[in-house]
C-alpha cells in the first residue's frame, strides 16, 4: 500500500489573509459602504424635488442605515419620510381635486344625508423621486464597487 503525502507551504499566510478579510468586510462596514451609496442617491435626487411654500417635501428625503443582525444582511436605503411630508405621493403621482365631500357615496350614506363631491380639477403629477432614483443608481453602484475594491486592496497590504 502506498502513502500519499502533500506538503502545503504558506497556509499560515492564507489563514491570516482570510482573517483580515473577515474583519475588513464585516456587516457593519458593509452597511457603512451601502449607506455611502444611499447618500450619493439622496444628493442626486434632492435638487430635483419641487420646493413648496413649507419646504417639507424637500426636507423629507432621507437615507437610512439599518442595523445589521445575525439573520439580517447589511441594508441602507433612500426613502421619503411620509411623517414629514404626507403629501409626497400626491405630488409624485398627481391627484384629483374634489369639492364638497367624497367622490363616491353609497346608498346607505346617501340616506344619511351625504352627497357626492364634485370633481373640480386635476393636479398633474410631478415625478421627482422614483425616476431620479433610477437615474442616480449607477452613481451609488460605482461608489459601492469602488469602496469594496478599496477594502480588498487594504486586505493585501
Amino acid at each position: 500500500m502506498s502513502t500519499l503525502s502533500i506538503e502545503v507551504q504558506g497556509a499560515e499566510e492564507v489563514a491570516a489573509v482570510l482573517e483580515r478579510a473577515k474583519e475588513a468586510i464585516s456587516k457593519e462596514r458593509m452597511t457603512d459602504i451601502l449607506f455611502g451609496g444611499a447618500e450619493e442617491i439622496r444628493k442626486a435626487v434632492r435638487p430635483q424635488i419641487p420646493v413648496g411654500p413649507t419646504g417639507k417635501l424637500h426636507d423629507a428625503i432621507r437615507s437610512v442605515k439599518m442595523t445589521p443582525s445575525e439573520n439580517w444582511p447589511a441594508v441602507a436605503l433612500v426613502a421619503m419620510n411620509f411623517k414629514k411630508a404626507p403629501h409626497a405621493n400626491l405630488v409624485e403621482k398627481g391627484h384629483r381635486t374634489v369639492q364638497g365631500g367624497r367622490l363616491k357615496v353609497s346608498e346607505r350614506q346617501r340616506r344619511k344625508g351625504a352627497h357626492a363631491g364634485m370633481i373640480t380639477g386635476r393636479v398633474p403629477p410631478h415625478p421627482y423621486f422614483y425616476d431620479n432614483v433610477k437615474t442616480a443608481a449607477p452613481l451609488a453602484r460605482a461608489y459601492v464597487i469602488e469602496s469594496i475594491e478599496y477594502l480588498l486592496e487594504d486586505i493585501d497590504r
